[in-house]
């Protein structure tokens, strides 16, 4: 039980690790691509590993703050309907 609980922290590490690189990278023009794929990808495994999800007002929240320019000013400025990870989601994909 030892052994797993220490690889379930290891995995953990991991992942945080490169949650941590994905978002430094964000930026405007590869905001999309990263909340297509890496993101998601990442944001899931988490939730696989844990058995929980992360709270929508850190999602949001990490997204506010890990984009720039224009996009970043949109969100901010909308940031009253932006409320869920979904909307935010929506609004950088579209």
């Amino acid at each position: 039980m030892i052994e797993q609980s220490e690889e379930a922290i290891i995995g953990l590490v991991v992942i945080s690790r490169q949650l941590h690189y994905l978002l430094s990278q964000i930026t405007t023009d590869s905001a999309r691509l990263s909340v297509r794929s890496e993101w998601e990808t990442l944001k899931n495994r988490y939730g696989r590993l844990t058995g929980t999800t992360l709270p929508d007002t850190i999602l949001v929240a990490t997204l506010l703050n890990k984009t720039a320019g224009p996009l970043q000013q949109h969100l901010r400025l909308n940031v009253r309907t932006l409320d869920t990870y979904e909307n935010v989601k929506s609004v950088i994909l579209a």
